[in-house]
């Protein structure tokens, strides 16, 4: 097995099971995952939260925005850069999952990365402007909260962690969270053979495989669960490129109208050949025109 295999099952243990651990300096910590209805509870929390920060006369993130726009730090152009990047980014995927051509898919692939590039270095911008808005103030309580709540010091969840416990191991935590947050992981592991052939037998009744209520399934449970779905279905209804189904998610992302010669989007899109012209031309940068 290699390493990212490796990740990807210790991942899903972690998800299966309903919390992570934590090892710092010979001492184990354990993360007790969020449910369902634990985040409805927050949901309510950080609304509060929010309007007590506005009432305090924190700005919100618009006005923060607005204030930016008009010292010139930031701009509405960039406000609509993000926007469209975004759109780029999903339809450049979407095209590659059509090549069935390994190195001309891949080569395609890479030459998004200068779109993905672009795209986190304008949100890592618009996020500083926007870090002391009650939004965010309202988020930082809200996972202060979550985190204090759900660490414990022992496997049965008694003994909750102490609060300077916490710093120790905010980078942990937050590296942990990070990794099961990233979506691709999700889909990776959703896929993972000794998870989806499972789900393939119980599809009908999911929740029966962790047993769990919408009282106590974790979110990420829940969104397992969900990417295994959409999988499935994929192969179960669509005639998917042994090249998709080979790739959890190049699969996920596989659009039933991406073989359909008769979709009006199919016929307006350009071929490789084109995209890769247009891109040399724009050194490397493709918008939502060229497609």
């Amino acid at each position: 097995m290699n390493k990212k295999d490796s990740k990807i099952s210790l991942l899903l243990l972690d998800i299966l099971r309903g919390y992570s651990k934590f090892q710092h300096k010979s001492k184990t910590y354990y993360l007790k995952h969020s449910t369902v209805f634990n985040s409805l509870e927050l949901e309510e929390y950080e609304s509060e939260c929010l309007d007590s920060a506005l009432k305090k006369g924190i700005k919100s993130e618009k006005q923060l925005i607005e204030m930016a726009i008009k010292r010139k730090s930031w701009s509405s152009l960039e406000e609509d850069k993000i926007k469209n990047l975004k759109w780029v980014i999903e339809k450049s995927e979407s095209a590659a999952s059509k090549i069935a051509d390994n190195m001309a898919r891949k080569s395609f692939e890479d030459s998004v990365l200068n779109q993905k590039k672009e795209l986190h270095e304008l949100e890592s911008r618009r996020h500083s402007l926007i870090a002391h808005s009650a939004e965010s103030f309202a988020a930082r309580k809200r996972n202060y909260k979550e985190l204090s709540s759900n660490l414990f010091e022992d496997l049965e969840m008694k003994k909750e962690i102490c609060q300077d416990d916490i710093f120790l191991i905010m980078g942990s935590i937050n590296e942990k969270l990070e990794e099961i947050n990233n979506y691709d992981n999700m889909i990776n592991m959703s896929y993972h053979y000794l998870f989806f052939d499972v789900y393939c037998l119980m599809y009908r009744q999911p929740n029966e495989m962790i047993d769990k209520t919408i009282y106590d399934i974790t979110n990420w449970q829940k969104t397992l669960l969900s990417c295994a779905s959409v999988l499935l279905s994929k192969l179960k209804n669509y005639d998917v490129p042994n090249h998709v189904s080979e790739d959890a998610i190049k699969l996920y992302q596989y659009s039933p109208k991406d073989n359909d010669t008769n979709n009006p989007e199919n016929k307006v899109t350009h071929g490789v050949a084109d995209l890769r012209e247009k891109m040399a031309q724009k050194q490397g940068k493709l918008t939502a025109e060229d497609f």
